[in-house]
């Protein structure tokens, strides 16, 4: 697993392709940044308030907007784990160890058994089954994302977005 640093957001990743994109001396560190931040607004591109209540979330907490978790997931013997390499690790423990450094965590990892991340400051953004951009799911949507809030304790719909959008709006006035 490497971590990808860019000024908004930092990819945890063992996927070989972005490795070795990553890790070529001919990309220009900008052009990462641009590349993380289009990926990013992609597993938002059905619900814009979710991302940008996401970005207000993280401005509010003084965090740094995003960790994206980018590796193969499954389900063994009932826990949600990426694969790194030839080993599968728990997501909740990487989960445990970023929350409270990025406004929001998102997951992109096949979450079979649609498991429910928890945090204590950080929100989640994980896939509620086997959906990843760009590959052929079982899903109608590939974009099938799910946002955990740690102050409410649950997963948030639209409405509940959009309302505490409009609270920290009238916060900041």
């Amino acid at each position: 697993m490497i971590k990808i640093v860019s000024p908004r957001i930092d990819e945890f990743t063992s996927q070989k392709e972005i490795i070795e994109f990553c890790q070529d001396p001919m990309i220009n560190k900008g052009l990462l940044g641009d590349v993380l931040e289009s990926k990013v607004k992609q597993f938002f591109a059905n619900k814009p308030e979710f991302l940008k209540y996401c970005e207000v979330y993280a401005e509010t907490k003084r965090l740094k907007p995003f960790a994206v978790l980018d590796a193969h997931g499954d389900d063994f013997d009932g826990v949600w784990k990426y694969i790194e390499g030839r080993r599968a690790f728990p997501v909740q423990s990487w989960i445990d160890r970023q929350d409270g450094k990025y406004g929001t965590l998102l997951i992109a990892c096949c979450n079979p058994r649609t498991s429910l991340p928890k945090s204590r400051k950080s929100l989640v953004w994980f896939s509620n089954g086997d959906t990843i951009l760009g590959e052929e799911t079982r899903h109608e949507s590939p974009f099938n994302f799910e946002l955990y809030h740690p102050g409410e304790k649950k997963i948030l719909d639209v409405y509940q977005v959009e309302d505490l959008l409009t609270k920290e709006e009238r916060r900041k006035k």
